[in-house]
């Protein structure tokens, strides 16, 4: 059965805690997660109706995953990937680049543009009888 994303990861993740290391340390988890694909996907004849220009699967390309993976799911993302891919690496740049500072020691704390709230005189409403 195809594997989705999410268990890709969720396996990435599992055999990297095995090993001792935490999967989310440093900017090479993308380098991980390619080589870990790599491996266990390697690349093999793509069927001619899954061919598309400027796209590569690195997937056997069965009877089962042509089932799911249709010419018009790969399309599906195909356009997915160039509308998003650029906003999609960014975040996870970004997500990285939080994950190193939270292991270099720094903590989370509030916005500053949310100062001003936070030192407000505001108050919630008093419980109602019955929750008292």
């Amino acid at each position: 059965m195809l594997a989705t994303v999410a268990q890709l990861v969720e396996q990435f993740i599992r055999n990297e805690r095995v090993r001792g290391s935490n999967p989310f340390s440093g900017s090479n988890i993308k380098k991980k997660m390619e080589k870990q694909f790599t491996e266990q996907n390697s690349p093999s004849q793509v069927i001619p109706q899954f061919q598309v220009e400027g796209v590569q699967i690195l997937r056997k390309i069965t009877t089962e995953y042509s089932e799911i993976f249709t010419q018009d799911a790969l399309r599906f993302v195909i356009l997915l990937m160039r509308k998003f891919n650029r906003r999609r690496k960014e975040l996870l740049g970004k997500r990285i680049q939080r994950q190193g500072e939270l292991d270099e020691g720094k903590l989370p704390d509030f916005l500053v543009e949310t100062e001003e709230i936070r030192k407000g005189g505001w108050t919630v409403a008093p419980f109602p009888e019955l929750l008292k």
